[in-house]
């Protein structure tokens, strides 16, 4: 499996066909959505709190968009568009699972060193305004079906 990533400014070193430009990432996580749900004796309506949206975190080597990635969190940088696509190894790639973020915002960004390697590593946490997943399920024959679609607008408070 791989990682990509793309973003308006954001130029990466990936070369593979379809992904020319994009970076490559080594990890991903959405950390979490939550929601406080309360059990009250004699009160179970309302007891639902709105859910939480965790940030993602995503994890690379350091590449031509690192100064990109600096900028959008030492100057309040709005990222109108991120998308994360997971592909498969091979020839040729396809997409099983995708991540759109939009108006997002990087609120953390550090860079350590990778002993064992010699890389410099760099760790994001992007917030955002909506999160869309799909996921594109494959038949007994291994192929591509139609995508299955999900979202939240955090900024409205309503699933997409």
């Amino acid at each position: 499996m791989t990682i990509y990533l793309q973003a308006p400014g954001a130029k990466g070193n990936v070369s593979a066909e379809g992904y020319q430009d994009w970076v490559s990432l080594l990890k991903f996580s959405l950390s979490g959505i939550r929601r406080s749900v309360e059990q009250r004796t004699g009160s179970m309506y309302n007891r639902m709190s709105g859910p939480t949206c965790g940030m993602v975190w995503i994890q690379k080597l350091a590449d031509s968009s690192s100064v990109f990635w600096f900028n959008a969190s030492t100057r309040q940088q709005v990222i109108s568009k991120v998308d994360i696509h997971f592909v498969t190894a091979g020839n040729p790639l396809e997409t099983y699972m995708t991540y759109t973020l939009t108006n997002a915002a990087v609120s953390f960004f550090n860079h350590e060193q990778d002993e064992a390697e010699g890389n410099i590593i760099e760790n994001l946490m992007l917030a955002y305004d909506t999160l869309e997943n799909s996921y594109f399920p494959r038949s007994a024959n291994n192929t591509q079906q139609s995508p299955v679609r999900t979202g939240y607008n955090v900024a409205q408070g309503v699933s997409m």
